[in-house]
């Protein structure tokens, strides 16, 4: 474990609860670029497995990971149905090269806030490549989690998560809530993140996150 700030967090990003709940004076601050967390139910997460060379073994495993553990509805599709689901899918998994993602995924790829999260397995099984969504929908956190299920290498290469930071995204979705802010927004607040500066973290009482690496 490594110390942030005398708050103690785990390798793969995990968070232990503050023994003391700070909060503001009882309001979120009316300021200029802030962005808001509201908390919302989270759906059921929608999921396509695309093999581009067959391996049953290695897409039941996958596909039994997401199901048993994650609570997501999982369907095995072929590649000429992507662009038919593209709208109606979280999160497609490619089991292939890296190389055939890209030229499948790129021409669907237009807004990251509203795109699907796509995650890309070799054929062997032995890397879970976070290809795109990392923090939108969550493909950092989804591909750490498969690849220690199958015994495979995560690789991601986020700057936050490279850093052992939380992206907003990730703490709206940790803490049950959904984000309220322009994207303007968001990358600032990266940014300052990156560069070693905290970021101000102001909730209403009852209410009680835990800390999270990057947020004061």
């Amino acid at each position: 474990d490594r110390e942030h700030r005398g708050r103690t967090f785990g390798h793969d990003n995990e968070i232990r609860p503050q023994k003391k709940c700070h909060n503001s004076s009882g309001r979120f601050p009316k300021r200029r670029g802030a962005t808001f967390l509201s908390l919302r139910r989270k759906p059921e997460m929608r999921m396509s497995i695309i093999e581009v060379l067959p391996n049953n073994s290695l897409s039941t495993e996958i596909k039994e990971f997401f199901t048993k553990e994650k609570g997501a509805e999982v369907v095995n599709i072929r590649v000429e149905e992507i662009a038919e689901l593209w709208d109606k899918t979280d999160v497609f998994i490619l089991i292939g090269s890296l190389g055939i993602a890209v030229r499948l995924f790129s021409p669907l790829l237009k807004d990251k806030m509203s795109d699907p999260g796509i995650m890309v397995v070799d054929s062997k099984g032995n890397f879970c490549i976070a290809l795109c969504g990392g923090h939108q929908k969550r493909i950092n956190v989804l591909a750490r989690s498969l690849s220690h299920f199958i015994g495979a290498q995560a690789v991601i290469t986020t700057a936050s998560d490279g850093r052992g930071l939380f992206s907003p995204e990730e703490v709206a979705t940790r803490i049950g809530g959904k984000l309220e802010g322009d994207r303007k927004t968001l990358r600032k607040i990266m940014e300052h993140m990156v560069q070693g500066k905290e970021v101000d973290f102001f909730f209403d009482p009852p209410f009680c996150p835990p800390a999270f690496p990057g947020y004061r």
